[in-house]
């Protein structure tokens, strides 16, 4: 499991935590910068191993998504409930605020065929180089961007971006959203995008 900076999806670790069955703590991976461990204790963030992860997700199959507390202390249960019953619910939650830029960058080689807005909510830098590797240019875009800031670029389309999150809960998102569509460019989604 190792790491390699240029491959790093985003500038920060999105998740609170991990949790798997196998985790090898040494890494053969060519070229890597450092280990997953290193990577993780690096950002601050916790990871679990040795744990029955498909017995995990047939009770989240069963009983529902759910919130969920990582801890190396046993010894006071209570505490724990008491700490995650403070976590909001992922129901409604909106979570594409906290990851997506905050202000607006560019992608690409500026004279390349295509000029992309993208509305980030939370996007992986890896749709960002396929879209550059097929001749576009993109504008990035914050999330509570309106259409009339894209359209002041002059693009060819728009691209509502993946990110984390219930979709409900995203209620400017989805106005704004109604307005792209039906602002007669080209729009194109991928995962929350699309569903918005």
């Amino acid at each position: 499991y190792g790491v390699k900076a240029e491959e790093v999806e985003s500038e920060n670790i999105k998740i609170a935590g991990l949790v798997c069955k196998n985790f090898s703590f040494n890494y053969s991976r060519p070229g890597a910068d450092g280990s997953l461990l290193d990577y993780f204790k690096d950002q601050g963030k916790l990871l679990i191993c040795d744990v029955d992860t498909r017995g995990l997700v047939r009770h989240i199959r069963d009983k529902g998504a759910m919130n969920a507390i990582i801890s190396t202390e046993t010894e006071d249960i209570d505490a724990l409930r008491k700490r995650l019953s403070e976590v909001p619910s992922m129901e409604g939650l909106e979570l594409s605020s906290k990851v997506a830029t905050k202000e607006a960058y560019f992608v690409g080689e500026e004279n390349a065929e295509h000029r992309i807005a993208v509305l980030d909510l939370g996007i992986k830098k890896n749709i960002l180089r396929n879209f550059a590797q097929r001749n576009c240019y993109m504008k990035v875009f914050p999330m509570d961007s309106n259409l009339e800031e894209m359209k002041a670029w002059e693009p060819h389309g728009i691209f509502i971006a993946n990110g984390p999150g219930d979709p409900s809960a995203m209620k400017d998102t989805i106005a704004e959203v109604k307005k792209i569509v039906d602002s007669g460019y080209p729009v194109f989604g991928i995962c929350l995008g699309h569903q918005l």
